[in-house]
């Protein structure tokens, strides 16, 4: 699995996937930002490797890019 890769960032493409993939990151103990809940730009991409949760709305600046379907089926529910 790809998530925990440094380059890897999972692509959200609306507000319903950004706070899927947030609160799952806040249950499973990352750090998550207030300010990314309210996020209204996308694609908005969100790296997942460490504790604190990274972004970037670039989709030249990591090498793996994980679609939100993608991820869904990867994690334990």
């Amino acid at each position: 699995m790809l998530l925990e890769h440094g380059s890897t960032v999972i692509v959200t493409n609306n507000d319903s996937e950004l706070f899927y993939v947030l609160k799952w990151c806040e249950r499973v103990g990352k750090h998550v930002n207030n300010w990314m809940y309210k996020e209204d730009s996308f694609p908005f991409c969100l790296a997942l490797s460490g504790i604190v949760v990274g972004w970037t709305k670039e989709m030249d600046r990591a090498l793996y890019y994980k679609p939100f379907k993608e991820f869904i089926s990867e994690i334990e529910v």
